[in-house]
Order: C-alpha cells, then structure tokens, then sequence
C-alpha cells in the first residue's frame, strides 16, 4: 500500500492493516531545528507525517514490512538535516517492527514467504523477468 504524502488518518489505518508492505512519507527536521523553528516545523509535520507520527502508524497498522519514503530531511541556516540514523532511532522508540529506509530505485519482492528489501542494481533492471 502506498500511503502518499499523508499523517495520522483513522481511515489510512483502517486500509493498512496487516498489509504485506506499507510505503509512508516522512519528514523530520532534527530536534534543534524543531526548537529553532517550531512554526515551520508544525506547519511541514501537518502536511507529512513525522517520525513520532510515522512510528504511530505503524504501530497500529501493523504492516509484514514498511518502508519510509519521499523523506524531507529539514534543515535551517546553520542547522544541519538530521541523519537517517536519527529518523530510525525516533521511529524505533515507538515502532517495534520491521521497516526500511527508502533509497532511490529500491525495489521490494513479496512472496507467501514475506517481504524482501532489493537495494537498486543497475545489473537486476536489464534483467528480463523471470
């Protein structure tokens, strides 16, 4: 399921439930940047999910696999974007399952046997289908 550009919606939840694999936005501005600049901040966090927010989704919809993507890394003058690592630490202190960050081209394979995360190769896309 691909959410799109979207936060918190019962009705979201509602449709994701126990998906195979959930795509979610996310935006994340580091904590220093959310101190500087707290308007700025709620305005992007009301239009895309945070990771605080994102971590409730997940929570809740409880998807096999999820995977963060469209991921706005905010930033400010002399305040740098977070890193990846601060987004998953912030996700992972509300969501104890599986998610992935998103990376361009990244591709994913669903089976009856679960999920599986392919980074991108341009060797695999010249590839014909099997």
């Amino acid at each position: 399921m691909l959410s799109g550009d979207t936060i918190y919606a019962p009705n979201l939840i509602k449709q994701a439930k126990g998906v195979d694999l959930l795509v979610h936005c996310v935006a994340i501005g580091s904590r220093r940047l959310e101190q500087a600049a707290p308007e700025l901040m709620q305005r992007r966090y009301s239009h895309l999910a945070s990771p605080e927010v994102a971590g409730r989704i997940l929570t809740e919809a409880r998807p096999k696999q999820a995977v963060l993507s469209h991921i706005s890394l905010m930033s400010g003058p002399k305040i740098p974007r977070p890193s990846t690592e601060e987004l998953k630490s912030r996700v992972e202190a509300l969501y104890d399952g599986p998610f992935v960050i998103g990376e361009d081209l990244m591709s994913f394979v669903i089976t009856s046997h679960g999920v599986t995360a392919e980074p991108y190769s341009a060797t695999r896309r010249q590839q014909e289908p099997e």
